[in-house]
């Protein structure tokens, strides 16, 4: 177990796209804290005309709140989809920062995939200060 004021091992943001029902894709984007507290979102998009399914995604941002295991990496996120029901995210992440596999479930439906490495928070990069340049020269 992570020490006091120790980053838990888990921590890190997670992000993966997925092919929904025909026409839509998500992209899953959710970070583990410190603390194994998890948050993050599914955002619909479209990529061509729909069929009618049992379970709608409609296009939008949904937030999906969640817990972590510490001691296994098991996971589990909930979120909602206005007009279609419940949604869940769940799968196992490993300790490394990078992969795992997750499982979203929707409508008796099931979408899996692996996250990619986990994406590092930016890092700013100092801006150079600029040289004197010269004025032009007058018109006489």
């Amino acid at each position: 177990m992570a020490g006091s004021g120790s980053a838990s091992p888990l921590a890190g943001r997670r992000v993966a796209t997925l092919t929904l029902e025909p026409g839509r894709s998500g992209a899953l984007d959710f970070t583990v804290d410190a603390a194994n507290r998890v948050r993050g979102t599914l955002t619909v998009s479209s990529r061509a005309a729909i069929s009618r399914q049992a379970y709608r995604f409609n296009i939008g941002t949904y937030q999906i709140p969640g817990i972590v295991d510490p001691q296994t990496g098991a996971f589990a996120l909930t979120g909602t989809i206005p007009g279609s029901g419940l949604f869940t995210v769940s799968g196992i992440l490993p300790a490394s920062g990078s992969g795992g596999g997750y499982t979203l479930t929707a409508g008796g439906q099931s979408y899996s995939g692996i996250f990619g490495a986990a994406a590092p928070s930016p890092i700013p990069s100092p801006t150079p200060t600029p040289g004197v340049t010269p004025a032009p020269a007058a018109a006489a």
